[in-house]
């Protein structure tokens, strides 16, 4: 009788259990005595959409993790208790479809000398810095003097312009001839000199020059990483440092994940290799500005340029 009634006070304990707590809860966590969500990261999702799914803030992600500079699939994040509970959706498995064949692009070949960077030459060529990394095959956008790069060929170098045609002179005017027996002198033709000074009939006029054509700025947009650094500017300032870009040039740097921007003012140039790839150095004034505390992120950088 006793093991009897055991067995049914247990599983009603049981029922019960299954009842208060859905086989969906997400999983917690008791830190420091305050009870967190615990998220899964998982492929595709970064610091915006995981705040976004929970109804809390990316500065509230950051401050209770240590580890949101690089997120990795399979890492931990704390989600606030107060944030909305949101059960993890487990992502669709990845189709991969093949790709069409690509027309293949007239390419030409680019020797690098000094100073250049592929920022530098993607503008001469009127192409992009990944386009140029794809072409080649380069892991990173460190390079050398003398490297041979292969970069898209500019429209319409394809056709050869031909040159004008020279204008033939007229015929020159014969004078008149005097009749037989007419003792007067031979008429000369009046001929009048051409309003372009030139005074020998029948030759082309003196060739106008020709305006010099309007140059027309556009506005150019790279992507990067930006890094902080502490040394060399003024961090109170929003002061950044370019690779290619000329001194005292005004840029715009946009924080993707969460659309914050900053206007800043390019006061010197580096070499990418000695930062890591870095696109951008900036101060911590701008870091602030457009929330990245932890010192670098991808950045979106626009610019006005002919």
């Amino acid at each position: 009788m006793k093991k009897y009634l055991a067995a049914l006070l247990c599983s009603l304990s049981l029922n019960l259990v299954a009842r208060v707590i859905p086989p969906d809860s997400p999983v917690t966590r008791v830190v420091n005595g305050k009870t967190y969500i615990v998220h899964t990261v998982v492929r595709g999702e970064t610091l915006y959409k995981i705040s976004a799914r929970y109804k809390c803030t990316v500065g509230e992600l950051q401050k209770l993790n240590k580890n949101t500079a690089t997120l990795k699939v399979g890492s931990e994040l704390l989600i606030p208790m107060g944030a909305a509970t949101v059960v993890p959706v487990q992502p669709a498995p990845e189709v991969k479809e093949t790709p069409e064949p690509a027309t293949p692009a007239a390419t030409r070949l680019h020797t690098i000398v000094r100073g250049e960077t592929l920022s530098k030459i993607a503008r001469n060529y009127g192409t992009t810095v990944a386009e140029i990394k794809k072409l080649n095959g380069l892991p990173n956008e460190n390079i050398k003097v003398g490297q041979v790069l292969k970069v898209p060929a500019p429209k319409g170098t394809e056709t050869p312009v031909k040159a004008p045609e020279p204008v033939k002179p007229a015929d020159p005017v014969e004078p008149a001839k005097p009749e037989t027996g007419n003792t007067t002198k031979p008429v000369t033709p009046d001929v009048k000199a051409p309003a372009n000074g030139n005074v020998n009939p029948g030759m082309p006029e003196k060739p106008q020059p020709v305006p010099a054509p309007v140059e027309r700025i556009t506005e150019k947009e790279e992507t990067g990483e930006a890094r902080l650094v502490d040394t060399k500017m003024d961090q109170s300032r929003n002061f950044v440092m370019h690779p290619s870009l000329p001194k005292g040039s005004i840029v715009v740097v946009i924080n993707p994940e969460n659309g914050r921007m900053a206007y800043c003012r390019v006061v010197d140039n580096y070499a990418t290799q000695d930062y890591h790839g870095a696109g951008l150095l900036m101060t911590r004034a701008i870091a602030s500005k457009i929330g990245m505390e932890n010192g670098k992120g991808e950045v979106k950088i626009k610019y006005a340029a002919p």
